[in-house]
């Protein structure tokens, strides 16, 4: 390193240099869940990637009330996202991949999603 004035070298250890001249801050961490059945296996799986994420973007597909349709298509229903994020620990939910069927009530599943998370959840499709 050369120092100001009349071209004086100065040595600092490296780690010294750092500690002064890095800004380390925790990041952030994100887990993305979608297409999945609703499984003892799968619920592990999708529980253990999303532990203590910032954000966890998971599918939302179907209600509950439908929880049968969503296990034949091999989908998630609000609640069970919302269930997955709680038990992951996740500090935000955004759902995604709403069926068609729901056109106009995605509050419904928003709604489930919050209950079963007991949070907040958003979702990208511009519902307040």
């Amino acid at each position: 390193m050369t120092g100001a004035g009349k071209g004086r070298r100065v040595r600092v250890p490296l780690e010294e240099a750092a500690s002064s001249l890095v800004l380390s801050t925790p990041g952030s961490s994100i887990a993305y869940v979608t297409d999945i059945k609703y499984t003892a296996p799968n619920r592990e799986k999708a529980v253990d990637l999303a532990r203590g994420a910032d954000l966890f973007f998971c599918e939302a597909a179907f209600l509950q009330r439908d929880a049968d349709h969503a296990r034949r298509k091999h989908h998630l229903t609000a609640a069970q996202a919302g269930e997955l994020a709680r038990a992951a620990g996740a500090a935000r939910l955004e759902i995604f991949h709403f069926s068609p069927k729901y056109l106009g009530e995605e509050d419904l599943l928003i709604r489930e999603a919050e209950a079963a998370h007991r949070g907040t959840v958003d979702s990208g499709y511009g519902v307040p």
